[in-house]
């Protein structure tokens, strides 16, 4: 059985309510939570882009997902 991958825009938005969910009112602020760039922050809440494997557990960390 072959599962079906989330779209990133789905992960953004995911993200995007996470962090809102978390207090987070500005990305850059989440961003500088978890050592990374606003500009990825915005990325990943785009759609354009996913975290790293490497910055999953920081992030899920700081949203308390």
């Amino acid at each position: 059985m072959k599962v079906k991958p989330i779209p990133y825009k789905v992960i953004g938005l995911l993200i995007a309510d996470a962090r809102r969910a978390a207090g987070f009112e500005r990305q850059s602020d989440l961003a500088d939570r978890i050592s990374a760039s606003q500009q990825a922050v915005s990325r990943w809440e785009a759609g354009l882009s996913r975290p790293r494997q490497d910055q999953l557990s920081g992030l899920a960390n700081a949203l308390k997902v």
